[in-house]
């Protein structure tokens, strides 16, 4: 019943309207940030960005060669009139890594394409600062793993996997200048996967910086 009832707020959240009444208030000024994603926003992941994830074999070693690092990626964001703050897309490009030769097979397999991305919208209903420009919320999405194997010289894609259902935190803020900032943040302990019953990825965590400034030279 609880899950209805936060679907129904959700929705009626989502749903299209105004801003502001007819007041006479201009939106940019009463409610900054919100005004400033009622046109979406997308958003360019920052060299402080990382994920980590364990990944052990059978005996329990650490295999540190098959753990990605974060290579490029965007998130986009929008705001609802009635507050909602929803990540519309989120996706990661990861390096390669290479399995170590008698893991999985005699030979070193290497594990390209990794790509992580949002499976649904994100939405949180979050708390806003006094003057606007600042948000801050909860919410859960699945995350999906697309990821492929180069053996023998030839690409195989690999079925997609599911973290369903991961909490996330986000911060967003608008500074003087009009640039949005957010930080995204999620982290799921325990073992979450296994690679044909020989190596086991476990303690995920993602820690994400994006904005909207351009890049400097």
């Amino acid at each position: 019943m609880r899950n209805t009832i936060v679907t129904a707020a959700l929705v009626a959240a989502l749903a299209p309207g105004c801003f502001y009444d007819d007041g006479g208030v201009d939106p940019a000024e009463a409610s900054p940030l919100l005004y400033r994603l009622g046109t979406r926003a997308v958003l360019d992941l920052q060299d402080t960005s990382h994920i980590a994830i364990t990944a052990t074999d059978l005996d329990g070693r650490r295999l540190p060669s098959i753990e990605a690092d974060i290579v490029d990626g965007v998130a986009a964001l929008r705001a609802t009139p009635s507050g909602v703050i929803v990540v519309d897309a989120l996706e990661i490009d990861l390096s390669d890594v290479e399995v170590p030769a008698g893991t999985l097979s005699p030979a070193a397999l290497q594990v390209t394409d990794l790509k992580l991305r949002l499976g649904v919208q994100l939405a949180t209903v979050p708390t806003w600062s006094e003057d606007r420009r600042h948000a801050v919320g909860t919410g859960s999405a699945d995350l999906l793993l697309e990821w492929a194997l180069v053996i023998d010289g030839e690409l195989t894609p690999m079925a997609t996997r599911k973290l369903e259902a991961s909490p996330f935190e986000i911060a967003v803020d608008l500074d003087d200048n009009g640039n949005v900032t957010a930080r995204i943040t999620t982290s799921v302990g325990g073992e979450l996967s296994r690679f044909l019953d020989r190596i086991m990825l476990s303690d995920f965590t993602m820690e994400l910086d994006a904005t909207s400034l351009p890049e400097v030279d």
